[in-house]
């Protein structure tokens, strides 16, 4: 009974979010791209989601971060996944930082924290790095749902982020996991996921995401972390300007992978 209540609350959120964008520029691969295009409208800030939902969203605002450069307010998303002491540290997609700018993480409470580029580890086999700053403010570290995600095509899933526009603001799509058995033949074709292999399938799911999503959260009904949100299949459709449509899938790092490169970086965290 339970299950069905949370695909039933899901879906109808995501029909209340996605009814609130027109005009949408959907995701490419690589989701915190230069691209000069924007998405023209999102979701206002000010609207509530109620009970699993809101939950879930409640989590996430706290949890996920932006990544900001001086040209970009919206660069890329992150997520507080680990605390040692004064350092947090923030897992996001290797590609968001990946070119060494001068990134600017803004907490969700206004808080801009300089991003110290020596601090990056990346991941040479998935599409995933963490980076750390320091404050001696107390941030919400995401609980991480350490267990196989997507045994079965009914897990809900939801994802937030920041897409990339002139005035950021974050948002929550909903979706569900498909397996990780199948993700080789669902996608749309052999280069979509490139990332995905048969000792790492990766974690698909049919959750919209925008650019500047990339890094964001995946996230369970219960708001523990299950994956880090990277890339998601598009088509280009030409009409005056070009514009990216989101097939339906996006591909995230498993939360197995991820705690299994903090273990191997020997980061020292309090959560990990």
């Amino acid at each position: 009974m339970l299950g069905k209540t949370v695909l039933a609350v899901s879906f109808i959120a995501g029909a209340i979010a996605l009814a609130n964008y027109s005009e949408d520029h959907l995701t490419a691969r690589d989701t915190s791209s230069n691209s000069s295009q924007t998405i023209t409208q999102l979701p206002k800030t000010t609207q509530k989601y109620q009970g699993i939902v809101g939950n879930v969203n409640d989590v996430a605002q706290q949890i996920t971060v932006r990544i900001a450069t001086p040209d970009i307010p919206s660069f890329g998303s992150g997520v507080i996944i680990a605390r040692d002491g004064n350092t947090y540290y923030v897992a996001t997609a290797r590609h968001v930082v990946q070119d060494r700018k001068e990134y600017q993480i803004i907490t969700d409470d206004g808080e801009t924290h300089k991003l110290d580029n020596a601090t990056i580890s990346e991941s040479d086999a998935y599409d995933f790095a963490v980076f750390s700053f320091n404050s001696n403010k107390d941030y919400t570290v995401a609980t991480l749902g350490n267990y196989t995600v997507g045994a079965n095509d009914e897990q809900v899933v939801f994802v937030s982020g920041f897409p990339k526009n002139s005035s950021p603001n974050r948002v929550i799509t909903t979706g569900k996991v498909t397996s990780r058995d199948r993700t080789s033949f669902r996608t749309k074709d052999a280069n979509s996921f490139v990332s995905i292999t048969p000792d790492s399938p990766g974690l698909l799911y049919t959750n919209i995401s925008y650019k500047g999503m990339s890094g964001g959260a995946v996230l369970d009904s219960e708001g523990r972390l299950v994956g880090i949100n990277t890339a998601a299949e598009n088509e280009l459709y030409l009409e005056g300007d070009f514009e990216e449509y989101s097939l339906g899938y996006s591909l995230g790092v498993p939360i197995q992978d991820v705690i299994s490169f903090l273990n191997q970086s020997q980061l020292n965290t309090e959560s990990i």
